[in-house]
């Protein structure tokens, strides 16, 4: 007897399968593969990193030739411009790449000095040790998530033979920010430092930043009080360093929202030295006398002269002005005053504006006075007023946001619950097919094995099949007829009559 090959039960479970059936089994086995592609497409763009961006067309092109060598998968993203692997190797991918050189067009610092050159002139060593300071530098500042890019040129000029005779060095750095963050002005003024600090004779306010638009982002830091603009900012910290204050007392009292605090400062930008030296009259000691006696020619007349010197206690103080001293003060603060509401004759509500009693805000302003310091000797000018604030914008703004929120609640709801309902209606689907797939696959093995007249269990044949008897079991029925008829027409007699 030969042996039944493996395969040989499921082919035959195949032939005996209708078109219809064989249709349902198919797109089943084709959902399954469906799922699990999208699946494995959806986790595998989900652990993707930039690898390299910003590289040229032609380096970017045989990164990519050496990434399909090694047989690393890999996408393009930010049209073309980046690079990007699964996470897991980016880290030994950009390893791998380094080793065969690549990418060239990045930044270079003082790897570049790791390979010995003989015959090097002393102009190409100075070259190369400006581009690997540049390369240092631009690997630092990339460092910051608010940077994207960044390029870094210095210019470093020759010893000049006299000191008054020799140039300045000056940087300029192009910065390519993130979209996602914001390049504050205290980042700006940290690279300009950080760039100061690594070149020698190169000063803050000799470097300068734009972004890769042209912008102008830093021109330079002078010295504080060497120019117009720092007095102004000063003035402005000033004052708003006053306001605060006041401010933050004002709203712990009547709430935010409910009153607004304006500080004008007249500050005194003059730096100003005096020596002043003073004497103590009571103190009056002698320190020498001299006296002079002369007579005249006749030997009768006599005249006596004397000279006396003090000495006085004297205190020498020297006196500097520092610069930004207040001269004087305006202050000017704005109170809400309280609502009322009523009901008017056509039943509609209605607010209706009380201003604050005098009490009050003589209160109030003896706080804020404490709290800028306030000082009448100086002319300091003080005004504060009751006013009703005109709400009715930031209420329909108010309005306006609560319903944009509400809408982005509703729709994240409605997109959620599509998902949801998407993947359970495929479930079901998935399983539906799947139980009717194994039932039609349970049926046509049922009669393949009733036509190969192997046991069959009682249980297991379906109420059609009994009813319906194939293959040899008809043979053997309409034998067992033909040859008794009697006892054919009784067992017929009997089914029909049900127990009669």
């Amino acid at each position: 007897m030969a042996e039944q090959k493996p395969d040989s039960g499921l082919k035959r479970i195949w032939v005996n399968l209708s078109p219809g059936q064989r249709l349902i089994v198919g797109g089943t086995v084709v959902a399954v593969l469906v799922a699990v592609v999208v699946g494995a497409v959806m986790v595998s763009r989900a652990g993707y990193s930039v690898l390299y961006s910003g590289l040229a067309l032609e380096e970017a092109g045989k990164v990519l030739e050496k990434l399909e060598q090694r047989n690393i998968p890999y996408r393009l993203g930010a049209g073309g411009g980046a690079i990007m692997v699964p996470t897991g190797k980016v880290h030994a991918a950009r390893i791998e790449l380094a080793s065969d050189g690549l990418p060239r067009s990045g930044t270079v610092g003082f790897e570049i000095f790791d390979k010995t050159v003989f015959g090097m002139t002393e102009f190409l060593q100075k070259v190369n040790y400006r581009r690997a300071l540049e390369g240092e530098l631009s690997q630092t500042i990339m460092q910051m998530q608010e940077v994207e890019g960044v390029r870094v040129h210095i210019v470093v000029p020759e010893n000049a033979l006299f000191k008054e005779d020799q140039q300045p060095s000056t940087a300029s750095v192009v910065i390519r920010s993130n979209p996602a963050r914001t390049l504050s002005q205290r980042n700006i003024e940290g690279i300009a430092y950080l760039v100061a600090s690594s070149v020698e004779g190169l000063e803050p306010d000799r470097v300068t930043i734009i972004d890769s638009r042209g912008t102008m982002l830093s021109r330079g830091f002078p010295d504080s009080g060497s120019s117009a603009s720092d007095g102004l900012e000063l003035k402005q910290k000033v004052e708003s360093y006053l306001e605060d204050k006041a401010q933050t007392l004002l709203d712990g009292v009547l709430g935010p929202g409910t009153s607004v605090v304006r500080i004008s400062a007249i500050l005194n930008m003059e730096r100003i030295e005096r020596n002043v030296e003073t004497y103590d009259p009571e103190t009056a000691v002698i320190r020498s006398e001299e006296r002079i006696e002369t007579s005249g020619g006749d030997g009768q007349s006599r005249s006596e002269t004397s000279v006396t010197n003090y000495e006085f206690d004297r205190s020498v103080e020297s006196i500097a002005g520092e610069v930004g001293n207040i001269e004087r003060l305006t202050v000017a603060v704005m109170v809400d005053g309280r609502y009322e509401s009523s009901t008017g004759p056509d039943g509609e509500a209605t607010r209706t504006f009380v201003p604050r009693e005098d009490e009050e805000l003589a209160k109030l302003a003896g706080i804020v006075k404490s709290a800028v310091g306030f000082d009448s000797k100086r002319e300091d000018y003080f005004e504060i007023a009751s006013i009703a604030f005109d709400r009715s914008f930031l209420e329909e703004q108010e309005i306006g946001m609560e319903k944009v929120l509400r809408m982005q609640f509703y729709m994240s709801l409605a997109r959620k619950g599509a998902y949801l309902g998407g993947l359970v209606l495929v479930l079901v689907l998935l399983m539906k097919m799947v139980k009717k797939a194994a039932g039609i696959i349970g049926s046509v093995k049922r009669g393949v094995d009733l036509q190969a007249g192997g046991p069959v269990d009682a249980g297991t044949v379906s109420g059609a099949s009994m009813g319906r008897p194939t293959g040899d079991v008809a043979s053997r029925i309409a034998s067992m007829a033909s040859s008794n008829p009697d006892q054919a027409a009784g067992v017929i007699s009997s089914m029909v009559g049900g127990g009669d």
